[in-house]
């Protein structure tokens, strides 16, 4: 390759919605805090990580823009994710996730695995 073909490095953008069970929302929140920190600690890929509620808590809202592929699957192999994501899960469930960003053809098919929807420029 000459100097300045290879891809541009894009922060790579994602959108999760979760509808939250009832009677669960104190729960749920407490795992999306404690998500948060050990992101905050542990992911200095991640440039931004952000939990939004409806008002009556049953919708959570969670966006993320990680710096690279390799932030997103630090972010994956980390503990918010792996310990995280099981423990949201007994408490609501996913209905939407969405990947937006340049991705390689291996990180689209992994995150189609994962369930996400991939949006590409």
């Amino acid at each position: 390759m000459t100097p300045g073909s290879e891809p541009a490095s894009r922060p790579i953008h994602i959108w999760t919605e979760l509808q939250i069970g009832p009677g669960n929302e104190d729960a749920f929140r407490a795992v999306g805090r404690r998500m948060t920190e050990l992101v905050g600690a542990f992911e200095p890929g991640m440039l931004d990580y952000h939990w939004y509620f409806s008002d009556d808590g049953s919708i959570c809202h969670v966006y993320e823009r990680v710096a690279d592929e390799a932030a997103l699957s630090a972010h994956g192999d980390g503990e918010a994710v792996r310990v995280g994501i099981p423990q949201l899960l007994a408490l609501g469930r996913f209905s939407r996730f969405e990947v937006h960003g340049d991705l390689s053809v291996a990180t689209a098919e992994y995150m189609r695995g994962v369930g996400a929807t991939v949006y590409r420029p």
